[in-house]
């Protein structure tokens, strides 16, 4: 085996969520002193995702890409490399494998959304706040999940013409010390 090619890589990610889209690189390399007609294939669980076919020269490597819709179980990439000996007849050379586990759905829930601004407090959405105006935004929210999570937020502030004025990012401290 890997006599005449040789899957230098297997590029997915390590976890996924099911439903979401699994995109997978395989690199295969020719050994062989002549161009190759070398063909990638790969199945997830026993699901064909990944088959093609192309003429690759001498001491180089080419990628070959396909996709799959994440299930709702971990699943093991199963890579194979053949090249054409002639006509129909293909020659299995190389094989590889790899793990994605399925992703645990990041779970919260913002509870209450307030602006504060001249001594008054509002819920958001706020309309009729003077522009020359700065107030301070409370977010109040809860991990749902059943592990321990950082917490974090993000905002963008529009002017009335939809043009984005200020964006902001923030992340709890990790580990959570509880402060």
């Amino acid at each position: 085996m890997d006599e005449y090619t040789d899957i230098v890589d297997i590029v997915a990610p390590s976890s996924a969520v099911a439903g979401k889209t699994v995109p997978v690189t395989v690199r295969i390399k020719n050994r062989w002193d002549y161009i190759l007609l070398i063909a990638a294939d790969a199945v997830y669980n026993a699901v064909p995702f990944l088959h093609i076919e192309y003429w690759v020269p001498t001491g180089e490597t080419h990628s070959f890409s396909g996709s799959f819709t994440m299930p709702g179980t971990d699943v093991t990439i199963h890579v194979s490399s053949s090249y054409r000996v002639y006509g129909d007849v293909w020659e299995l050379d190389d094989q590889a494998q790899e793990d994605v586990s399925l992703a645990e759905v990041f779970k919260g829930t913002i509870s209450k959304k307030q602006l504060e601004h001249d001594g008054t407090y509002a819920t958001i959405p706020v309309s009729n706040v003077p522009q020359d105006r700065r107030g301070l935004v409370h977010i109040w929210g809860r991990n749902d999940m059943s592990s321990a999570q950082r917490m974090g937020i993000w905002w963008q502030v529009k002017d009335p013409g939809g043009i984005v004025v200020e964006e902001h990012s923030e992340w709890e401290m990790w580990p959570y010390t509880g402060a």
